[in-house]
Formats: structure tokens, sequence, C-alpha cells
């Protein structure tokens, strides 16, 4: 299972969720991660929720 694979499941099983949680609990890069979250982003498989506490990510 590759990263972006990971981190969808991830996302997937937990709902709605901030970058620095998925880097954190996948012992990922803190960047790797934010340019993962925006590939997948943009296929259309994640939604970003940007919020005055943060970005968050979810399943669309």
């Amino acid at each position: 299972m590759n990263t972006e694979e990971k981190i969808y499941k991830f996302v997937k099983k937990n709902g709605k969720v901030p970058r620095t949680q998925i880097s954190h609990m996948l012992n990922i890069p803190y960047y790797r991660c934010k340019y993962i979250l925006e590939e997948l982003v943009k296929k259309g498989k994640l939604k970003r929720i940007k919020t005055l506490r943060g970005t968050y990510y979810e399943v669309k």
C-alpha cells in the first residue's frame, strides 16, 4: 500500500481530519503529507475544508 492509499484510508476511517493529525498518526513528513493531500483533492477523492482554526480533509 502506498502513502496516498494510506492517507485516503485514514481520512475515510476518521472523517474530518486536520493535516497535522494525518502527518503525525501515519508518521509522514508534514510537507510530503501536504503535497499528497493536495493531489488527492485535485483527483476529486478528498474535499478540503478551510476554517478559521485550520484546514481539514474529508472524503468526498
